[in-house]
């Protein structure tokens, strides 16, 4: 009976042994599925992250590429402006180009002084700062044809001096000018720019 009791008591005691192992390897499971399963979203959100990032410095370098170029671009056209406040050789390359073209020139306003091929200091007192530079408004008159006006409007930005054309104004002339059928007087507005 004894030897029974004993029996019991060890089928019990082993049972027991098997259940409690069976709860710890149950718990060590789900214990180790929870924490592969966090790892593992928290590496799926750290790919995101990491592609999401990759991404924003691909296109901080492109930005930094554009801004960079924009800067050499600025900078080249600034060391492009002359610190010489004397207009009169743009005045006469002007006014060359217009013979060229076969057009008269009637009259050249710098600042809003008339002027003769030469810019007066009083005319450049019109200077209006902008910057690091200042801008010079001049205005140039001429007659002939529509055809070699528009040729001069083209050939005035490809002058060695910058300038930026505003505006311009073309009128029909009635009069027909040396036998021109196209014959017009056109007026320029031009912005030249000098370096403070």
């Amino acid at each position: 009976m004894n030897t029974e009791k004993s029996a019991k008591r060890v089928h019990f005691i082993i049972m027991a042994f098997l259940y409690v192992l069976g709860l710890i390897i149950v718990i060590v499971f789900f214990v180790g599925w929870y924490y592969i399963y966090g790892l593992s979203s928290q590496m799926s959100k750290i790919q995101t992250e990491s592609k999401y990032l990759n991404k924003e410095a691909s296109q901080l370098s492109d930005l930094e590429l554009r801004y960079n170029k924009i800067a050499a671009d600025r900078n080249m056209i600034f060391e492009s402006i002359p610190k010489d406040k004397d207009v009169s050789s743009f005045i006469a390359d002007v006014e060359q180009t217009a013979k060229k073209h076969g057009l008269n020139t009637t009259e050249s306003v710098v600042g809003d002084q008339k002027t003769n091929s030469k810019a007066s200091k009083q005319e450049l007192s019109q200077l209006v700062p902008k910057g690091d530079y200042y801008i010079l408004p001049i205005k140039f008159t001429f007659s002939g044809s529509y055809g070699n006006f528009v040729a001069l409007v083209s050939d005035t930005s490809k002058l060695r001096r910058i300038a930026s054309i505003t505006g311009f104004d073309i009128k029909k002339n009635d009069a027909n000018t040396n036998g021109l059928s196209d014959a017009i007087t056109g007026t320029v507005n031009l912005n030249i720019f000098v370096k403070r």
